[in-house]
């Protein structure tokens, strides 16, 4: 097995040297075909565990076709769980299965649905619930904050750790755009947590810093665009005299 390591070079004195290598790995990983690290588990290996399946919620946009009829498969089982959807169909809609499902694998199906002038049908989800039955304790220790794991509490004693997997992103070129950022993410992870306003250090503050940050930022954005907006008018005029 060999290693190939990619080597730059550096002017020293008119030389051309290579610069210093510093490869390290912590393991190597031999596949017949394309390798796919997923946590703990071996290649090829089952990482998909089993659920108890109690109820699904759905969310439909409202902009795009309405959808008459919902089927949950479950594992390989080829009898759907079919519901219609009832009453106002951009509302959220709740569905209850008759009995809890253990399952592997959920697969949603759009059965019936509405089509336009020209037979196409143009579908879509904005938010789901999946309802899943789990042992009590595991809800006095672990709580979901947001959808897909964005914020994660863990209980602590007398306080709480909370797993943040939130990414604020910094738009522009302003020198305040990190703090906006900072606080957001701060005022976020506080509030989604549970911390009372009156118990957490800095709260007002924070919210104050947040707004001032923000207008700051967009106070400068605009007078930027307004000194660029008077530069560009005044070549104009020059352009017009030549």
């Amino acid at each position: 097995m060999h290693v190939r390591v990619p080597v730059t070079y550096r002017e020293d004195q008119g030389a051309r040297k290579p610069t210093a290598v510093n490869f390290s790995a912590d393991a190597f990983c031999l596949s017949r075909g394309r390798f796919r690290p997923n946590s703990k588990f071996k290649p090829g290996e089952d990482w998909r565990q089993e659920l108890e399946f109690t109820e699904v919620s759905m969310l439909f946009t409202p902009i795009f076709g309405q959808i008459k009829k919902v089927n949950f498969y479950f594992d390989a089982d080829p009898a759907p769980v079919g519901f219609e959807v009832r009453g106002d169909w951009k509302s959220k809609q709740t569905f209850t299965l008759p009995q809890p499902r253990k399952a592997k694998v959920l697969r949603i199906e759009l059965a019936e649905f509405a089509r336009d002038s020209m037979g196409r049908a143009l579908l879509g989800i904005d938010n789901m619930w999946v309802r899943i039955r789990r042992p009590d304790e595991a809800g006095a220790k672990v709580r979901p904050l947001l959808n897909v794991g964005g914020l994660v509490k863990y209980r602590a004693g007398q306080g709480c750790i909370v797993l943040n997997n939130l990414r604020v992103q910094i738009w522009g070129r302003g020198k305040n755009n990190s703090s906006v950022c900072q606080c957001v993410l701060g005022t976020t992870v506080c509030f989604q947590s549970g911390s009372h306003p009156s118990k957490t250090i800095g709260w007002a503050s924070m919210k104050r810093s947040a707004a001032r940050c923000i207008r700051s930022n967009w106070n400068v954005s605009g007078r930027r665009r307004e000194k660029k907006r008077g530069r560009q008018d005044e070549r104009d005029g020059q352009d017009d005299l030549q």
